[in-house]
């Protein structure tokens, strides 16, 4: 299959098919009861298939133990999931999602950047997680909510 093409309509696409993320923080209840936090990345809209995700820490070079679904056909373009679930006493960190595809902006890996949680405190907050690529600052891109209980 050529990269231009769509899989089944044949119409060309625009530039615009890199993975666009949203995230998901871990929940209350799932730090109370199992006293460790599961960070959430989608990643939607892409194209072609081909895609590679892994995490780490903010500023660490080591690669973190993770977790992925299958890379699933929507329509004309491609979803994956991946997951980081961490202790509790890891939860003050910040933690990076690292997502490779060809068609990128500007060809640089994205890091999707997950804000520490305070996992003594209830979080009911909007939350905001960062884009950032190697050449330019960082650019908000998505609100998400924890609730209490």
């Amino acid at each position: 299959m050529k990269p231009d093409d769509a899989p089944e309509t044949g119409k060309r696409f625009d530039s615009d098919i890199f993975p666009k993320p949203t995230i998901f923080l871990p929940s209350v209840a799932e730090m109370n009861l199992h006293k460790a936090g599961t960070y959430l990345c989608l990643l939607e809209k892409f194209f072609p298939d081909v895609i590679s995700v892994y995490w780490r820490e903010k500023g660490g070079d080591k690669v973190l133990e993770s977790q992925e679904g299958n890379t699933m056909k929507t329509k004309d373009t491609y979803m994956k999931l991946s997951w980081l679930t961490v202790a509790e006493d890891s939860m003050d960190k910040e933690y990076g999602c690292i997502v490779k595809h060809e068609n990128n902006q500007r060809g640089v890996d994205q890091e999707i950047l997950f804000p520490p949680i305070d996992k003594v405190a209830n979080i009911i907050n909007p939350t905001e997680a960062y884009l950032k690529t190697e050449n330019e600052g960082q650019q908000r891109i998505v609100m998400s909510k924890v609730h209490d209980g």
